[in-house]
């Protein structure tokens, strides 16, 4: 299988993101080959983009469900990486002994899509929960009644071991009880340790790649 095929681009980075904080982010998403933040051979400065390569390539899907990423306060662009000519050597904070081969995909989404997943996101329903500590379904559902009726809720285990991935969806009767979650976004505690809720952009098409504990 070719591991450019699991991929992403990484885009908006704030200059203080390093490959390790980038690291750190995605890895509750799933296994990762490396993840580098590029930089400019001259100044030093950060190129204010970076590429993360998963073992599992499905998980791309996955990250791209799961948008908004938020870095130091920053929303970031992540789509899935295209392969181009080898770029020539320049500096950069990476995390693999792989040279980079592909460039940053120039394709950016139109007004159109940016405006229709705008409104998505607005009407959503489902939240995205990363960072979990280990728990159960039951404990999960208990800490988010709180905020709302919810319709579903699940933890999303690896397809392989049926281990814990760290995080998970609630869906909730209506998008007020997703306002409610995400306003207190600093402020959600699950055993002691903070986990990031943020509303889930539904996109059409694209399969839970995961098994779901139900």
């Amino acid at each position: 299988m070719n591991p450019e095929s699991g991929k992403i681009f990484v885009g908006g980075l704030p200059q203080q993101v390093t490959s390790s904080i980038l690291l750190e982010y995605f890895l509750q998403y799933g296994v990762i080959l490396d993840a580098i933040v590029m930089y400019d051979n001259i100044s030093g400065r950060s190129r204010g983009f970076g590429f993360v390569t998963f073992k599992d390539p499905s998980v791309v899907d996955l990250v791209q469900i799961c948008s908004p990423h938020i870095l130091l306060g920053k929303v970031v662009d992540c789509k899935r990486a295209s392969p181009r000519d080898t770029i020539p050597p320049i500096n950069m904070n990476i995390y693999t002994n792989k040279a980079i081969s592909s460039e940053i995909n120039k394709d950016v989404n139109s007004t159109t899509e940016n405006e229709m997943n705008d409104k998505l996101s607005k009407t959503s329903s489902k939240v995205f929960v990363g960072g979990l500590p280990d728990l159960s379904l039951e404990e999960f559902k208990i800490y988010f009644q709180r905020f709302g009726c919810i319709k579903d809720a699940v933890l999303i285990t690896d397809k392989h071991n049926g281990r814990p991935r760290g995080f998970g969806f609630v869906t909730f009767e209506n998008s007020d009880a997703v306002a409610n979650v995400t306003k207190h976004y600093n402020n959600h505690f699950l055993k002691g340790k903070w986990v990031e809720c943020k509303r889930a952009l539904p996109r059409e098409g694209i399969p839970i790649v995961s098994t779901l504990c139900k």
